[in-house]
């Protein structure tokens, strides 16, 4: 036991930071030693092992004592505190290093006219802790609290915040449905659909076509075959549903044929398939809704808004931005491969001409 101060005469070992046959470095904290007024951070002076503790966690022993031997090499240790005379009996017996006195907090009423009695290491632990020493009853001489009465306080409370977490993450790891969402620059998309339209009055292509084209090319993320929905409602919630095979849809002209050759008026919750598409109505940007009972997830389109974005040069120039929602089932896909998949249809309504060209 290292002597810390001038009338020190006994100290005692606080914690041991490293086990017996533990390895430790430069540095490491390896106990906390604690008198009345400090408590010291013990570290190693170099690389050694820890050979043996003598004097276990909350004994209190005189300065001088061997409290634990340790293997350091050929270092030679200074036990005592910088500037107290005389060395303890045994160098290699206890460890001891260049350590930083830890200032005690001030003691605080714990009633009218009554103060705290807290070993400076319990002090420590209690604020690291977030713990009112005003809470607790010590176990040492006069009620004074010890580290021990903290930590024991603290591992309760670890307990009892950890039990009820595990059982939600066992039993219910996650909600039954969730949403992402991604925001789209489509200013290339609308250029080139006017165009296609101006030279094919005949198609009507629209936002929701290419949505549609881009989802049907990404076969590998539902289990089942692709079956996509597609609901066109009007401002009084009436409209027609098209229900067509991912497959059938590998061209801009087979998309909107699909669509219009399977359009019916139905109700939503009636046709069943994996991906179910729908617009939000004009004005609005952002709408996240569940899919039908009998559909694995849904994506909602927002109305196109306008928003600056830099240049290569960093210039702000305009730009159209439309925001989809992607709803899973949790049963259907994960949120990992929820997230992918917004990627992957994003990419090429960024990129329109390779979205019709593959």
């Amino acid at each position: 036991m290292p002597k810390l101060g001038l009338t020190m005469t006994e100290g005692t070992v606080a914690r041991w930071d490293v086990a017996p046959g533990g390895r430790f470095q430069a540095g490491d904290i390896i106990l906390v030693v604690e008198t009345d007024k400090i408590a010291y951070d013990v570290e190693a002076p170099g690389p050694g092992i820890l050979q043996e503790v003598l004097v276990a966690a909350g004994g209190a022993v005189p300065v001088g004592t061997p409290i634990g031997r340790w293997d350091v090499g050929d270092i030679k240790v200074s036990l005592d505190a910088p500037g107290i005379d005389g060395q303890a009996d045994s160098p290699a017996a206890a460890p001891d290093t260049t350590a930083t006195p830890i200032a005690p907090l001030a003691m605080q009423p714990r009633g009218e006219g009554a103060r705290i009695l807290a070993t400076p290491f319990a002090r420590r632990l209690a604020r690291q802790g977030g713990i009112d020493l005003r809470s607790l009853n010590g176990t040492g001489p006069r009620g004074r609290i010890k580290a021990a009465d903290v930590e024991r306080v603290i591992a309760a409370g670890r307990s009892a915040i950890a039990s009820p977490a595990a059982a939600v993450v066992t039993d219910q790891s996650r909600a039954a449905i969730f949403s992402a969402g991604v925001e789209i620059d489509v200013t290339a998309l609308l250029a080139l659909n006017e165009q296609i339209n101006n030279e094919l009055p005949d198609l009507h292509a629209d936002l929701v076509h290419y949505v549609v084209l881009a989802a049907a090319k990404i076969t590998d993320v539902f289990r089942e075959p692709l079956a996509i929905g597609f609901a066109s409602h009007g401002e009084g919630g009436a409209g027609a549903v098209s229900v067509v095979a991912g497959a059938e849809c590998r061209t801009l002209r087979s998309v909107i044929a699909q669509i219009a050759s399977s359009a019916a008026a139905a109700e939503t919750s009636g046709p069943r398939g994996t991906l179910w598409i729908e617009r939000a109505l004009d004005g609005i940007s952002f709408l996240a809704a569940d899919p039908p009972n009998g559909w694995s997830a849904s994506l909602t389109i927002g109305s196109v808004r306008d928003a600056f974005r830099p240049d290569a040069n960093g210039r702000p120039v305009r730009a159209a931005i439309v925001d989809i929602v992607l709803t899973c089932r949790t049963a259907a896909l994960d949120p990992v491969s929820a997230q992918h998949l917004l990627r992957r249809i994003r990419a090429p309504l960024e990129t329109p001409l390779l979205l019709l060209a593959s």
